[in-house]
This record gives structure tokens, C-alpha cells and sequence, in this order.
């Protein structure tokens, strides 16, 4: 990941910036997610999931695949936990 393509995951809000485009949502409003095919991608660092909302808004996850995209997962899979009507 760089400068222009990143996730930033706070207790609140998650934000993604990917080829220059801003989304972001708060968690409250997250409807379901997706993480992609994280594990074992060796030939690709990043793998790209997802986030929609109750507004039908995508946010992409951008994750790096192998061990540290279980950072990711834990974080988002703790905050929705603590919310209720979200769809795994």
C-alpha cells in the first residue's frame, strides 16, 4: 500500500483511499462485508474487500494478504461485533 491506497480502520469509522478516490462509513452503518480471498495469495500482497452499507454504499477493504490481513479482519470482526443487524 502507499500514499494513494490504503484502509484506516478507528473505533468509529473506517476510511479507504484507493487510486486517489476517498470512501468512507461509519461501522454503525455497515450492512455486510466481505474480505476477500486474503490467504495464501502469495504472487499478490493486497487483496481488495468489501463494505456495504445500510445506504447500499461500497467501501473497499484494502488488505494485505497472508498473516497481517488478520489484523484487519480481527479489527473489523471486534467493532461490528459490538453492533447489531450486521450480516456476515
Amino acid at each position: 500500500m502507499d500514499a494513494n491506497n490504503y484502509t484506516l480502520i478507528t473505533t468509529r469509522r473506517i476510511i479507504t483511499l484507493k487510486d486517489g478516490s476517498k470512501y468512507a462509513g461509519s461501522f454503525q452503518n455497515i450492512k455486510t462485508y466481505k474480505f476477500g480471498d486474503f490467504k495464501g495469495m502469495r504472487d499478490n500482497p493486497v487483496t481488495i474487500g468489501s463494505l456495504t452499507t445500510i445506504n447500499d454504499e461500497h467501501i473497499p477493504l484494502l488488505i494485505e494478504s497472508g498473516k497481517p490481513s488478520m489484523i484487519v479482519v480481527n479489527a473489523i470482526g471486534t467493532i461490528l461485533n459490538l453492533t447489531e443487524d450486521v450480516s456476515f
